[in-house]
């Protein structure tokens, strides 16, 4: 016949001690996380121990199975993969509009049309220092405040041009960087798998490791449009353009390459396939592409076409009419945009070389520095019929529209990010106050367990030192 032991209660207890016990160590993990970035609520589920006895061919003769007490069955760690997802998809989506914001940003500084400096003025002013140059052509301080006026605006569109180079520098270089962030977090991936999977191998559930893994794809999404698959294992395999980055304890990184066809500038290529380029990898990596090889290039190519249409224009007037030195045949402007354009030679050497009368037998005559004055109101085929400083005015509306619109599509952006965050929050995350009547629960279920202990000891006392002795 089955007996269960003597010390069965003490064993009951025992188990119960170290359940509690297990419980107040989960609360306190999560209370020493609450303010740590991703991680996830975790809670012990308790499960009644095997109960005595076991079902045998010869029962044992009492009315029904006797409870063992409790046993700790997991530790499981809050999830919801649907916000999860969602918060990836956010974080990708603020990082691209937040670097494009700083772009344009950054353009807007550049042509800061509230100075007195500003390319729409100094056109103003160079086109205003023709028209004084028509009323007295002989005059030596209109002639000097021409040169100067032309020389200020070119060296103005010098200084644009220059500014936009070092933006496109200063995005290659931080695609460069971007690209180092992704494969270390990749490498940082397949570490964390490899480590989940020891864990797994050992029957417990890697629940802080999950996290890192869950913090690591966040971060990872930040900078390129990620597919990830929890595998059984609870390991992640991950995917960039369609191709494998990260797999079980390996990661196949990213790598740049030299752009020939694009002035030098690196161009994101798989690191065992640096033939084949990365495209649709979003997040802030395709924002800092998209802003060198398009937001940057486009605002350049609007102020050439203002260069090279105002050199064309110029130079064709200038060249019939004829200087106070009788040259003749002269262009004013050299170059053919904004980082070529510049004074011709000859009439910084010279104020008396400016070609601004058409008769060259009269000192007076003004008529080609008036007709170049009036460039200022004509409409230009090659700015799609507008004039020069409307052209340029457009641009610049053009640009603060843009700006504005990606500004407000970034605080669309942080407002969902901060409801997704909320939502993480109260379904993810630590409430203090829970875990504080969890820590009580499980304080009094500790107490009521070595009760038990105690009361078990004293009866097993009273029947080992007490029972048989006569007289007492």
């Amino acid at each position: 016949m089955m007996t269960r032991s003597t010390f069965f209660g003490i064993e009951l207890g025992k188990r119960a001690i170290m359940a509690q016990r297990a419980g107040t160590d989960v609360v306190g993990h999560n209370l020493a996380n609450q303010s740590t970035e991703g991680y996830s609520r975790q809670s012990l589920y308790l499960v009644p121990s095997s109960p005595f006895a076991t079902p045998t061919t010869a029962p044992y003769n009492m009315a029904g199975q006797l409870g063992t007490g409790v046993m700790a069955e997991t530790i499981a760690r809050a999830q919801n993969e649907y916000i999860t997802n969602q918060i990836r998809g956010s974080t990708s989506r603020q990082a691209r509009l937040d670097v494009l914001a700083d772009t344009y940003s950054q353009l807007e500084g550049i042509v800061d049309v509230s100075s007195d400096a500003s390319l729409d003025q100094l056109l103003t002013d160079f086109f205003s220092a023709w028209h004084d140059l028509s009323l007295s052509p002989e005059e030596t301080a209109n002639r000097t405040a021409l040169r100067e006026a032309a020389s200020t605006l070119a060296s103005e569109f010098g200084r644009i041009d220059a500014a936009l180079t070092a933006i496109r520098e200063q995005l290659d270089g931080d695609i460069q960087l971007m690209v180092d962030t992704v494969n270390r977090i990749g490498a940082d991936l397949a570490a964390v798998n490899h480590e989940i999977q020891k864990v797994n191998a050992s029957d417990q559930v890697p629940n802080d490791l999950m996290d890192r893994r869950d913090a690591l794809l966040l971060e990872l999404s930040s900078y390129v449009s990620i597919t990830s698959l929890i595998q059984e294992d609870s390991s992640v395999f991950v995917t960039i353009g369609g191709r494998m980055f990260v797999q079980d304890d390996k990661f196949h990184g990213l790598a740049t390459s030299v752009d020939t066809a694009n002035s030098g500038y690196l161009r994101v290529v798989y690191a065992d396939r640096r033939h084949l380029e990365v495209t649709a990898i979003g997040g802030k990596l395709m924002a800092t592409l998209e802003a060198r090889d398009q937001v940057v290039p486009a605002f350049a190519d609007s102020i050439d076409d203002i260069a090279s249409v105002l050199i064309t224009e110029v130079n064709n007037l200038h060249r019939g009419g004829y200087g106070l030195n009788d040259t003749t045949g002269y262009d004013f402007f050299t170059g053919t945009d904004a980082g070529t354009i510049a004074v011709a030679t000859v009439i910084q050497n010279d104020h008396r070389a400016i070609q601004a009368a058409r008769d060259p037998s009269s000192p007076g005559d003004g008529r080609i520095a008036l007709a170049i004055a009036q460039l200022v109101g004509s409409q230009m085929m090659a700015l799609d019929g507008a004039t020069l400083p409307a052209f340029y005015r457009a641009v610049i509306s053009e640009l603060g529209a843009t700006a504005d619109g990606i500004e407000r599509a970034g605080q669309s952006e942080n407002q969902v990010a901060a409801q997704l965050g909320t939502m993480r929050e109260s379904q993810l995350g630590v409430n203090m106050d829970e875990e504080l009547i969890n820590l009580i629960r499980y304080e009094q279920g500790y107490a009521a367990a070595s009760r038990v202990i105690t009361t078990v000891d004293e009866t097993l006392d009273r029947l080992i030192n007490a029972t048989g002795l006569v007289g007492l």
